[in-house]
């Protein structure tokens, strides 16, 4: 009789199942001619607004249009998975991520950053009391170089083929003169620019959030990078927190608002 010895094994596999977004936004509208009327949504982690023609409006919640006839717009929502961004919140401190700037906890030159809770504790002329996670946690700020394209942020993601990724940070402006050059924030994988050039807004103690969908492809390999592309010293000064890089669901959520311009009839 042949005897077989060994040990059986039991493989388990986690499937992540993300729900389609529980989309809602405004109604159907009529304005006047001449008239702005900011469409908004809510209920999902990403968006895209169209108009008819098929025209990328904005990739936030919200846009603001002026049509001079009645217009259809198109609405595209997505949630995101778990983040695969290793410490993207900086709460670890400065560590996980790679950068061509020169760490310093009085980076008051160029091309010097610092992971801490407030930017004016290290360069006087900054404000930047909070950060965006919670308002009293860590982020990343920087003095920016302008030596242009010089990365800020490098993190390397194992990734799987053939899928979608929603790549986003929120950045913050932190210089007093932000008239005189804002941060031009470009995000690229695997070396290929990706997207358009996002301009961190001049409020102060203002967070807003930048992000691009990009496709793997034959990739197993993810290399994020975040680079500013302003050449200007003064001025170029920014602050960037919750970077996320996560699948996106493959069942999406889409709906059309009309806007429709009407006519004073005497």
């Amino acid at each position: 009789m042949h005897h077989t010895t060994g040990c059986d094994s039991i493989v388990y596999l986690h499937l992540s199942i993300l729900p389609s977004p529980l989309l809602h936004h405004i109604p159907d509208t009529v304005i006047l001619p001449g008239q702005s009327l900011t469409l908004h949504a809510g209920g999902a982690d990403i968006y895209t607004w169209q108009n008819s023609s098929g025209t990328v409006l904005s990739n936030d919640s919200v846009t603001t249009v002026s049509p001079s006839a009645s217009t259809t717009y198109y609405l595209t929502a997505f949630n995101q998975g778990g983040n695969l961004v290793y410490n993207g919140d900086f709460e670890l401190g400065n560590t996980g991520f790679s950068t061509a700037y020169t760490y310093s906890s009085r980076f008051l030159s160029a091309g010097y950053y610092c992971v801490d809770t407030n930017a004016h504790n290290h360069h006087s002329g900054f404000t930047g009391s909070h950060d965006h996670t919670s308002g009293s946690g860590n982020y990343m700020m920087a003095n920016g170089e302008y030596l242009i394209g010089t990365n800020v942020w490098t993190q390397v993601i194992n990734v799987q083929p053939l899928t979608d990724y929603a790549f986003s940070v929120w950045g913050s402006n932190l210089s007093p003169y932000p008239e005189q050059a804002m941060a031009q924030l470009q995000f690229s994988i695997n070396n290929v620019q990706l997207g358009d050039i996002h301009t961190i807004p001049t409020p102060l103690e203002t967070w807003t959030q930048f992000y691009e969908v990009w496709n793997s492809g034959n990739n197993n390999v993810a290399t994020l990078t975040i680079s500013n592309l302003s050449t200007i010293a003064v001025g170029n000064d920014f602050g960037i927190d919750d970077i996320h890089f996560a699948s996106l669901s493959t069942c999406q959520s889409s709906d059309t608002i009309h806007v429709y311009v009407g006519h004073h009839h005497d």
